[in-house]
């Protein structure tokens, strides 16, 4: 019990420091800078700090809302230039090739040739798993068949003019 009666004292005498704490810092920081600001808006004829002023006047007036008409499209019936997707660009390159390539020989190759731009840390291991998933989405009609461990070659459906 002689424990019990400590703690109560303790207890008591952390509250009267708090309390002590509270009469001689009465207020915050903020709330300093807050009761600062506050006399000087009641103070200022126009109701605001000189720096809300100062912002006030420096503020540039809001733009008006501008709709944008669509760009004309163009007269001629060329089809534009669209960029090459990376699966569309190793499709290419093995069509070139011939043989079985692994993949990073592919992206290699597919980028020495401008076929395809990338800014991609692992290029190939994007195309290794993007060509994993054509096969198994399409089966048979995939562009590509794996016939050795990360060798691939243009499948029968890739070589009936897809790829470019």
């Amino acid at each position: 019990m002689a424990t019990k009666k400590t703690t109560k004292k303790t207890s008591t005498k952390k509250a009267a420091t708090r309390a002590n704490m509270r009469a001689v810092h009465p207020r915050s920081k903020a709330d300093q800078e807050n009761a600062r600001l506050a006399e000087q808006r009641a103070n200022s004829p126009d109701g605001m700090t000189a720096s809300e002023r100062a912002m006030a006047t420096s503020a540039k007036p809001a733009k008006k809302a501008t709709t944008k008409k669509a760009p004309a499209k163009k007269a001629s019936g060329a089809k534009a230039k669209t960029k090459m997707s990376g699966l569309d660009a190793v499709a290419k390159v093995l069509g070139e090739t011939g043989e079985p390539m692994n993949t990073k020989a592919m992206v290699d190759s597919a980028i020495a040739k401008g076929y395809w731009k990338t800014g991609g840390k692992t290029p190939a291991a994007t195309i290794y798993a993007a060509i994993l998933r054509e096969i198994n989405t399409k089966g048979a009609d995939a562009r590509f068949k794996k016939v050795a461990r990360g060798k691939f070659v243009l499948s029968a459906a890739g070589t009936s003019g897809r790829e470019g």
